[in-house]
């Protein structure tokens, strides 16, 4: 999936924790070569997104995040569609305006 996801979107992951715990789980998961960047936080908070969101050059209107809880990943966006599985991402992102230029 994410490999799919990435050939037309860039990837970043956010995950909050410990830098040393953290970086530890993304390395054993072996899913670190699909992202584009990784940034391990203290906080997911709004604050914590923008600066990440300036940090990457993208506009607001085509930043898009998927996570799988609602609270913590999604809401201190403005918007947010909440899909039945993660296998719908593909399309969804498609019809969205997230696509790479070019």
């Amino acid at each position: 999936m994410l490999e799919q996801v990435g050939v037309h979107h860039r990837l970043v992951l956010i995950t909050k924790g410990e830098l040393v715990h953290q970086t530890a789980k993304v390395d054993v998961s072996g899913l670190a070569h699909h992202f584009e960047q990784i940034e391990i936080v203290m906080e997911k908070d709004a604050g914590t997104y923008a600066r990440i969101i300036r940090s990457l050059g993208v506009p607001t209107p085509r930043f898009c995040m998927v996570g799988n809880s609602v609270r913590s990943d999604t809401l201190p966006g403005h918007t947010f569609a909440e899909l039945e599985s993660l296998t719908e991402l593909r399309a969804w992102l498609t019809e969205s305006t997230t696509v790479r230029d070019g």
